[in-house]
């Protein structure tokens, strides 16, 4: 039986060949956009995204090889999202308050829901290695451990 490579998002040879193109050209246009907008104040932000595709494509083209580049990734992942919520709430624009008083705005909801669906699950990933979302029968098998 063929061992799988469960890496970022599962390993799939269809996901690896879709992320690879898209995320190599988004690679080339976050700079372009920047300079033809001519704000040098997005420079560390262009620089930091342009380290997490590089992560990116490389724990997703070889899971195996760079699997510390996936892990990287999902920390890079989870310090992103981490980092705009607290910017936000540290800035007077979000409020914890508001989620549990049932109004918050939609921007407030979205940064949290961006924590819990892409923040976390990439920390898990950073500190575990493997995707949280894994079927059960997979880690009963005992695949890439």
């Amino acid at each position: 039986m063929a061992r799988h490579d469960y890496g970022i998002f599962g390993g799939s040879r269809l996901v690896r060949w879709t992320i690879i193109p898209v995320a190599l050209a988004s690679a080339v246009l976050y700079p372009w956009i920047s300079i033809q907008r001519g704000q040098l104040s997005e420079l560390p932000l262009v620089l930091g995204l342009e380290i997490l595709i590089a992560l990116l494509v490389a724990g997703v083209a070889s899971p195996q090889k760079y699997r510390w580049a996936g892990r990287c990734f999902g920390a890079g992942v989870f310090v992103l999202f981490a980092g705009i919520l607290a910017s936000e709430a540290l800035g007077g624009r979000f409020h914890v308050g508001h989620l549990f008083r049932g109004v918050p705005t939609s921007a407030e909801r979205a940064m949290v829901l961006d924590v819990v669906f892409f923040g976390i699950p990439g920390l898990y990933f950073a500190l575990r290695g493997r995707s949280p979302f894994r079927k059960r029968s997979d880690r009963a098998a005992g695949c890439a451990e």
